[in-house]
């Protein structure tokens, strides 16, 4: 999963030591220190979370759906229903909460749906600075919950959770988790499943620090998780 360049990417980003326009002025060897694609000051965090430009070419999405995509398709779905906003994962007519149980426009990231104990399980994820995971879980859990009382013939849970854009999965992460580990495929270890949750996260922020001077953004292929 770590290819050439990502360890290291993966130590100076840990210690803001990437040769970011901030530091490269920092360090005498440039008189700007501005992001190429949208003028702001470039630090390690701008280009990981907060660049405009990165976010209008939708390079952020594409790292957050790389973790949807890995978690829909390691569901058991012998034994639960799951959709999500990804193309071909819909409900059907579109969105991720099925008309029959709740008429909405909202879209949370993964729904997961118990029909013998008649629970529908809303998973919401963020990928944000560590420094912000608690604002944004705050800001998500509200956004949803009240499908705890709006979805109709199941009860309902809201599990907002965060994995950083540095792979960063705190405690309370790390416990909804393992309640989502057990909506997975048998085979699939918890210590796998976050590690690969982990890993998607680096590797994404890795893919998008190399486009950082690139105006345009083509979604690669998802990644394929390193560990099975």
């Amino acid at each position: 999963m770590f290819f050439n360049g990502t360890l290291k990417f993966m130590l100076n980003a840990g210690i803001d030591t990437l040769p970011t326009p901030a530091n490269l002025q920092r360090w005498k060897y440039s008189s700007s220190d501005k992001c190429k694609l949208c003028g702001n000051r470039g630090t390690t965090n701008h280009y990981l979370n907060c660049c405009k430009i990165m976010l209008d070419t939708h390079r952020y999405t594409w790292r957050h759906n790389n973790l949807i995509n890995y978690i829909v398709n390691s569901v058991d779905k012998e034994k639960f229903k799951v959709f999500s906003d990804l193309p071909g994962c819909e409900a059907a007519g579109g969105g991720t909460i099925p008309a029959d149980l709740c008429i909405t426009n909202l879209k949370p990231d993964i729904v997961i749906i118990d029909n013998e104990k008649k629970i529908l399980h809303i998973y919401e994820l963020t990928v944000p600075l560590t420094m912000n995971i608690e604002q944004r879980n705050a800001e998500k859990t509200q956004k949803y919950s009240h499908f705890t009382t709006d979805i109709t013939g199941h009860n309902c849970t809201v599990n907002a959770f965060e994995v950083s854009s540095t792979g960063c999965i705190n405690k309370r992460n790390k416990s909804t988790l393992i309640t989502l580990h057990k909506f997975l495929k048998q085979d699939i270890k918890k210590s796998t499943f976050l590690s690969n949750l982990n890993s998607l996260a680096w590797y994404g922020s890795y893919k998008i620090w190399l486009t950082r001077d690139d105006p345009t953004f083509a979604d690669p292929p998802f990644l394929i998780p390193h560990l099975k």
